[in-house]
């Protein structure tokens, strides 16, 4: 588990790469997706399962858990990694983490930095204004029509690009040069809601490979109670030291 928290970070780094390109009248541009994303709100809840599949080091990888966003900042993970569940809520004010099978709960000061959708939106914004985005298509995704870009350096290393999704893959080495990104990814694509600006899948590839999406995704209907976290009978309660405190508030909510 500590192995998959230390590569499931969120990487929000500045590319390195040409101003946007436009293309045919029958397609949208980088200008008016860009446009789309600041004049839409984000969506109020989100309720989907993400999954991760991708290479590291030579090894295949995977991981998949179900999450729920609230727009204040609030959200819920679930998974189940070899049989052991874990379930942590953020409500603004405390992050719970609770292992049902220690029944144990972590807890800690919540709110702490941007929630994963506006951390998403953000570098969408700014792939949209500096990346080598080749190619934007309408598409279809899991009968939702989505904004589908393909970003292609054409073999130019100075323009890589990064992992965008909440619960991107990152090195351990956080100390990576500008110019580097995780895999050092040469071609991405990205599937973006045309009716929230919601990145939704995303596939990279270049020393590494992955592809990390979202499936069964509802941006309405999620009950606030979902958000709501009350320790169980005769659980354990944990509080994490200061310095464990400032280490975990740089991590993004993951399982």
């Amino acid at each position: 588990m500590a192995r998959i928290h230390a590569l499931v970070v969120l990487c929000l780094l500045l590319t390195v790469g040409a101003g946007c390109l436009t293309f045919g009248d029958d397609n949208p541009t980088t200008e008016t997706l860009l446009a789309d994303l600041n004049e839409t709100d984000p969506p109020e809840t989100v309720a989907a399962t993400f999954e991760a599949n991708w290479t590291y080091e030579g090894a295949t990888l995977s991981l998949s858990y179900d999450a729920w966003y609230r727009s204040d900042g609030a959200s819920r993970v679930e998974n189940d990694v070899g049989g052991r569940t874990t379930v942590t809520v953020d409500d603004g004010d405390r992050r719970w983490r609770y292992d049902p099978g220690q029944n144990t709960v972590r807890v800690r000061p919540g709110g702490s930095g941007d929630d994963p959708v506006t951390q998403m939106r953000r570098g969408l914004a700014r792939i949209l204004q500096t990346a080598p985005v080749t190619d934007i298509r309408e598409t279809q995704y899991q009968g939702r029509t989505v904004y589908h870009l393909t970003l292609d350096p054409a073999g130019d290393r100075d323009q890589l690009v990064p992992p965008l999704l909440p619960g991107g893959i990152t090195s351990r080495d956080e100390q990576l040069d500008e110019t580097e990104t995780p895999f050092n990814t040469t071609r991405m694509e990205l599937w973006v809601d045309a009716e929230y600006m919601f990145l939704v899948k995303q596939r990279i590839e270049g020393e590494e490979t992955g592809v990390f999406r979202y499936r069964n995704i509802t941006f309405e209907g999620v009950d606030d109670d979902r958000f709501e976290f009350e320790v169980p009978e005769n659980a354990t309660v944990q509080t994490p030291t200061d310095s464990e405190n400032a280490t975990d508030a740089r991590a993004p909510i993951t399982p």
